[in-house]
């Protein structure tokens, strides 16, 4: 109670104001400095009158912001509540509330999980190699999320790469089958990864490797093959 009566005071035209906090703010005088109205007035009654006014007869809430911006008054809530004028009690306006969007096909259709899926990287976490070391190694986690179900699958991976990227949906695939449409943010290292697999998928289509084919796929080439690996 102390602190609220030594922000009011007198100026030099013997008005009644109340200051605040804001008297290092390069703003207009009338907003660090305000004048004390008391509530059921006929001065306060046209003020509030006017600020409706000049907000096209706005609601309660409008209008009582516009005044707080240049005006302290006593019980605002009640006064501006009480002081509406014929026109707004006839129309009574009510609040525009923002409509939300359809929901898109991806996050409706009835498919299988991570069929859709986006794709995205939380912050750099640091993992000690062993148990005894004291080195941390910088590590990402890489976040599949299904469009459906909202399920999410994290996958540990070592560098934020295109190849990195890739070896995460080599492991991602196999258990949670490929996805008809992955969506990312068009980071480098999404659109490194799909160039590179543009270009896989160019050479494997193109003629040249087609008629190689079969010279691997030999009884000869079989064995060979298998001893390698």
């Amino acid at each position: 109670m102390i602190k609220s009566i030594k922000l009011i005071f007198i100026d030099d035209q013997s008005v009644l104001q109340v200051g605040g906090r804001l008297r290092n703010k390069t703003c207009n005088v009338d907003i660090k400095q305000q004048y004390i109205l008391p509530p059921y007035n006929k001065f306060t009654e046209a003020i509030i009158r006017e600020y409706r006014r000049e907000n096209m007869h706005s609601e309660n809430q409008l209008t009582l912001s516009m005044v707080r911006k240049k005006i302290w008054i006593e019980r605002d809530k009640s006064a501006v509540k009480r002081f509406s004028c014929l026109r707004c009690f006839r129309q009574k306006p009510k609040p525009l509330h923002q409509y939300m969007g359809d929901l898109p096909t991806d996050r409706v259709e009835l498919v299988y999980p991570f069929y859709n899926t986006d794709v995205d990287f939380c912050e750099p976490v640091y993992l000690k190699p062993a148990i005894r070391s004291t080195i941390r190694v910088k590590s990402y986690i890489w976040v599949f999320v299904c469009q459906a179900t909202k399920a999410i699958h994290l996958q540990l991976v070592g560098f934020l790469t295109s190849v990195a990227f890739i070896g995460a949906l080599q492991r991602v695939v196999p258990r949670r089958r490929k996805s008809a449409k992955p969506i990312s943010d068009n980071a480098t290292n999404f659109v490194g990864a799909n160039n590179d697999l543009k270009e896989f998928h160019e050479l494997f289509n193109s003629q040249l490797f087609l008629r190689k084919l079969p010279d691997f796929t030999e009884e000869k080439a079989i064995p060979s093959m298998c001893a390698i690996v």
